[in-house]
């Protein structure tokens, strides 16, 4: 089973905004089994900080990045 995320991040890894981060709001896939067929296209396509859109109406964990 898939556990979603908040990223609020981009495929690059960049935060997308600072003030507009619940419209729109970008989550991740926080796992993959490892025989998964979809594991190359989570990891190519950074699926696990920005996998689709969603208005921030869901109850997820949030992953917080910093550099």
């Amino acid at each position: 089973m898939n556990t979603w995320v908040w990223t609020n991040m981009g495929l690059d890894g960049h935060r997308l905004s600072a003030i507009n981060h619940c419209n729109g709001a970008r989550y991740g896939i926080d796992w993959l089994p490892a025989m998964s067929p979809d594991l190359l296209t989570w990891q190519q396509f950074g699926h696990w900080t920005s996998a689709k859109d969603i208005s921030c109406i869901k109850k997820w964990h949030l992953y917080c990045f910093e550099n």
